[in-house]
């Protein structure tokens, strides 16, 4: 167990607890036991490590689900954009047939009648 006089020290050294160490003061500290002034620093500071730790791992998981996500996305708009460009081009072939077919029927009509 550890000694009241290191958790007492004010420099840095004195905040870096082991999770052994750590969790037997949170124990203590869950169970409604004083802690001194350093312990409770140690403690805090110990949560807040905790705490970073977490943050990084989820950050880290959250970039890699929101990755997944946008290739998810991109992948379809890509197959919207496939479906319109589709679209686009039988609308162009039947446009291409009727400009045809007009063209056509315009032949065939005699010239009074294409000017009207």
């Amino acid at each position: 167990m550890m000694t009241e006089s290191v958790i007492e020290r004010d420099d840095e050294q004195a905040l870096k607890l082991s999770d052994e160490q750590a969790a037997q003061l949170h124990h203590r500290f869950a169970l409604g036991e004083e802690l001194s002034d350093g312990e409770q620093n140690a403690l805090q500071h110990w949560y807040e490590m905790q705490d970073r730790l977490e943050a990084e791992q989820l950050g880290i998981a959250m970039r890699r689900h929101s990755i997944s996500e946008l290739e998810r996305r991109i992948q379809a708009i890509a197959q919207q954009l496939s479906e319109t460009i589709r679209l686009n081009n039988e609308i162009a072939a039947h446009n291409s047939a009727m400009i045809s077919e007009l063209a056509a029927l315009k032949n065939a009509l005699p010239s009074s009648q294409i000017a009207q």
